[in-house]
């Protein structure tokens, strides 16, 4: 009984182990496609205000720019340099939390090959117990089958 009921709960564990890989693997590819969606939405407004800055620049070189015009354009080189960092960061953040996950779902691969490996041995533990009780049972049998033909001897 006590190893059914191990052999369950090891079951169940395995199960629940799987599921939870399942549900690691999803996240993880859902949270690599959400950083890859932002990076691109920051490289088209790094576009986009590559070719506004462009095209002041190509404007003002037939005029000399005046103060806020220059200081928009340092503006907007800010701003893309500051989106070229956070686009970095956020990449390193997504590569950091990636390896994290791979690690977590290696360490559940083990776990489960543990699992496995013990439900194996337990198995095996089982079926000899079985044998055993089924060996005694023979024996027993046999003793009683020749113990009441002695008793028929006796009484012939």
């Amino acid at each position: 009984r006590s190893i059914k009921r191990l052999k369950a709960q090891q079951d169940k564990l395995l199960t629940e182990i799987r599921q939870k890989r399942e549900e690691v693997s999803a996240w993880a590819v859902a949270e690599k496609a959400a950083v890859e969606r932002w990076c691109a939405q920051q490289r088209a407004a790094i576009s986009k205000e590559r070719r506004a800055a462009q095209r002041a620049a190509q404007g003002s070189t037939n005029q000399p720019a005046s103060r806020k015009e220059r200081a928009e354009i340092e503006a907007l080189k800010a701003t893309i340099e500051k989106m070229k960092i956070d686009e970095a960061s956020a990449r390193k953040k997504a590569r950091a939390n990636e390896q994290r996950l791979k690690n977590q779902v290696r360490e559940q691969q083990l776990r489960v090959s543990e699992l496995e490996e013990q439900v194996t041995f337990l198995e095996r533990q089982r079926v000899e117990v079985w044998a055993q009780l089924k060996q005694q049972q023979d024996d027993q049998e046999h003793q009683e089958k020749a113990q009441s033909q002695l008793k028929q001897q006796e009484q012939h």
